[in-house]
């Protein structure tokens, strides 16, 4: 329960108020009283504020505290308020909308059908635009036509772009004649991994190098890497044992012709093999018998030593004929393009290296073969290879040239690899030249927002459709008992000619029928009853425990005549004693008394039973809540309280304030008092003129007359006309002189009255 409202600031008529000391703590039921201007509508908008703290936006400044039984509630609702629920004329108005259309009326009932109603109108014109051309459904289809367009250039670009990469690739050995814009468009997804587009740009010299190693239209064979490389060590070996022969001198018995004769001996060698070979017994030439002693002769000159050494040479002229380095023949147009250059020239330089080293090796053949026809000559004139440098020139340039076809041989065995990893690179750098002369990475950007635009908009759309469909369902699934309602409506009217039923058409809510027509023209009484008795039925609605609820009622009777008061307090007390509590909020003295008398009855059982009283009193005057005087509480008319109210004023100093009551008191009592002693009713005009018959001078009658008539229904007294101090002091007189017209008119009247004010 709420106990105290301990601070409010800057919300309405509570500038600064504080609660004040005495004043009683709120109970189960709570009767508050208050004419207008009092501050009464704006309490019962504070208490709406607990209700709906988005209320809170039309007192943006205000501050509050106020206590509960369990918890202190202030402006930041930090603490949950409680399960509070107000009616007021806000409340009216939030709940009752008569939409007025050619031949019919629909009244949406309650504020959650209404706000559905306005809900649906509103997001169907964000749908579809206020003529059903616009809102999210346009949006859409601009958006989805920009996505075309935006598509439609990056189509265009891998259209062409493949149709680049096709013509290049006819050019070279990977020919492409069926490389299209999905081809492109397949690159073009590989180089969005994260790099730059400047990444996949090449320099132009590693483009013309890649293009040209993929331009020929043959592809190459490896070359055969036989060459052989020759040692020093090696040369100078052969060098010395051809000097050791040429200086070897065989010995024996020479016959000097054929040791003069070199041919001759030569020849005769041949002829003595060939008889041995033929077991001749003549001379195969001149076919007469060798001589025993020519035959000696012959055999001495041609000995097993001498054979032996032309043996030697001749393996030695072998040798060194397996020694030259052979030529080799290469297919300098086979080289890669980058291997060429260096390669020819390695090539040659080793060639140069090898004919010089060939050309040494070969006179000392030269020389041998001269020494195995001579083997006793001695002179002969040979050198070694011309130096160290030569051979080391030789296997250097043969190296390099050995080194160049090791890389050449393994890019042919790699050239499908390489070549297709130089065609990859040179079509991404297609593709990224393009895309960045092109701006295709802005062009994509806007593609993914527009897509995700589009994609929010469905979603939206979605979202809204089934958010319309939803609140239709609702407002056609209403919760609420239209029976319930039409009985409870027609207790509380005392007639039945004014029925509710709900609204078949789709758009939810319940039409008003009077005598079974479409009701026109609702009073504001009737249409304050519909919605109270609203508010109540949907206190129990859905399971709602009304034992867990505050209610509050702001002069839920202001636009009722007099019949009504009974059955507005007598159905809401029926309805709701059960409430964890309830507040009402009244200017009228009679709804007041009605339920005063209701709490006072559930007091007199507490106080029977010496328990807590259950029911408290309040007025509220300007913004300020008091304890009610006892004539308010213990007396059966209005009249009593405002006599006993004035009564007090007369002796007290007064304030600026108490001048603005004095005038709407004074207006009350003389009004009151004018309708039960005279039968004037031009409001309380009759009871001065009678007061003029008394001996009450015109002069003060008068003064009354204008004081009252121009203070009794500002909300602030002006001062333009006079000084705060006259203001006042007008009051004081007033008060007096409307005592004293009672007084004169009726003595005995006045007296009691005094008397009853005075206990």
């Amino acid at each position: 329960m709420i106990t105290k409202l301990t601070d409010i600031k800057d919300f309405g008529i509570f500038e600064n108020y504080k609660q004040e000391d005495g004043l009683s703590s709120f109970a189960k039921y709570n009767v508050i009283y208050g004419w207008n201007g009092s501050g009464k509508t704006t309490l019962g908008r504070l208490f709406r504020t607990l209700e709906l703290p988005k209320e809170k936006k039309f007192f943006p400044k205000a501050k509050f505290k106020i206590e509960t039984d369990t918890v202190n509630i202030d402006e930041t609702f930090d603490n949950e308020p409680p399960q509070i629920k107000v009616f007021n004329k806000d409340f009216i108005n939030d709940n009752t909308n008569l939409e007025r259309g050619k031949t019919n009326a629909l009244l949406y009932i309650g504020k959650d059908n209404n706000e559905l109603k306005k809900a649906i109108d509103e997001l169907t014109r964000q749908h579809s635009g206020a003529d059903g051309k616009g809102g999210k459904k346009l949006e859409l289809q601009t958006e989805k036509e920009r996505l075309k367009s935006l598509k439609k250039v990056k189509e265009d670009f891998f259209t062409n772009a493949g149709q680049i990469i096709k013509t290049y690739s006819l050019s070279t050995i990977f020919q492409l004649p069926n490389f299209d814009k999905t081809g492109a468009e397949q690159i073009w997804n590989e180089i969005q991994t994260g790099n730059s587009l400047q990444d996949f740009v090449l320099l132009q010299q590693d483009e013309e190098h890649k293009r040209s190693f993929i331009a020929q239209g043959v592809k190459r064979s490896a070359f055969r890497n036989n060459f052989r490389n020759v040692e020093n060590e090696e040369c100078d070996g052969h060098f010395n044992s051809v000097r050791k022969l040429l200086e070897e001198n065989p010995v024996n018995n020479s016959i000097q012709r054929l040791k003069d004769n070199p041919d001759l001996a030569a020849w005769i060698q041949t002829g003595i093999r060939l008889h041995k070979k033929h077991n001749s017994l003549k001379c195969e030439y001149c076919g007469n018998g060798i001589e025993p002693q020519r035959e000696a002769a012959l055999a001495d000159h041609f000995n097993d030593a001498f054979i032996q050494f032309q043996k030697r040479i001749s393996e030695k002229i072998t040798e060194l004929k397996s020694f030259q380095i052979s030529s080799v023949t290469i297919d300098h147009e086979n080289w890669f393009p980058e291997l060429k250059d260096k390669s020819i020239e390695f090539f040659q330089f080793a060639e140069e290296k090898r004919s010089e080293i060939n050309n040494e090796v070969s006179k000392w053949i030269s020389s041998l073969e001269e020494k195995h026809s001579n083997p006793l000559k001695l002179s002969f004139q040979i050198s070694s290879i011309g130096s160290a440098e030569t051979i080391n020139l030789y296997n250097h340039y043969l190296n390099e040239l050995k080194a160049n076809i090791t890389k050449h041989n393994k890019l042919v065995a790699d050239f499908e690899n390489k070549a297709n990893e130089h065609k990859g690179s040179i079509f991404k750098h297609i593709v990224a030249s393009k895309a960045i002369l092109e701006s295709l990475n802005d062009t994509t950007v806007d593609i993914e927002q527009s897509s995700a635009k589009i994609k929010e908009i469905e979603s939206s759309i979605a979202a809204t459709t089934k958010e319309i469909e939803d609140k239709r369902r609702q407002l056609l699934d209403d919760q609420i008992a239209i029976d319930d309602i039409n009985k409870d409506l027609h207790k509380f009217l005392s007639r039945n000619d004014i029925t509710l039923e709900k609204n078949s058409s789709g758009e939810g809510g319940y039409l008003i029928k009077r005598n079974d027509s479409i009701a026109e023209n609702l009073s504001e009484g009737e249409k304050t009853a519909i919605a109270l008795v609203y508010f109540i039925v949907k206190l129990f609605e859905k399971g709602n425990d009304i034992k867990k609820n505050i209610l509050v009622f702001d002069d839920p009777i202001s636009s009722f005549d007099s019949n009504h008061l009974f059955s507005a307090s007598a159905y809401i007390t029926n309805k709701c004693e059960l409430a964890e509590q309830i507040f009402f909020l009244t200017h009228n003295f009679w709804f007041f008394k009605l339920v005063r008398d209701w709490a006072n009855r559930k007091n007199e059982k507490k106080r029977k039973d010496n328990a807590t009283l259950v029911g408290h009193f309040y007025t509220i005057r300007k913004g300020s809540l008091k304890n009610a005087e006892s004539t308010l509480v213990n007396y059966h008319s209005e009249y009593h309280y405002i006599f006993d109210s004035l009564l007090k004023l007369s002796k007290h100093t007064l304030t600026l304030d108490d001048a603005y009551t004095i005038a709407n008191y004074s207006r009350r009592l003389l009004e009151s008092f004018n309708s039960f002693k005279t039968q004037d009713t031009s409001g309380f005009n009759g009871i001065l003129q009678m007061a003029n018959g008394v001996g009450i001078d015109k002069l003060d009658t008068d003064k009354v007359f204008y004081y009252v008539n121009k203070y009794s229904h500002l909300d602030r007294i002006e001062s333009f006309e006079n000084t705060l101090e006259n203001i006042e002091a007008e009051g004081v007189s007033v008060i007096e002189t409307v005592f004293k017209i009672i007084e004169k008119v009726d003595d005995t009247h006045y007296k009691n009255m005094v008397k009853v004010c005075s206990k």
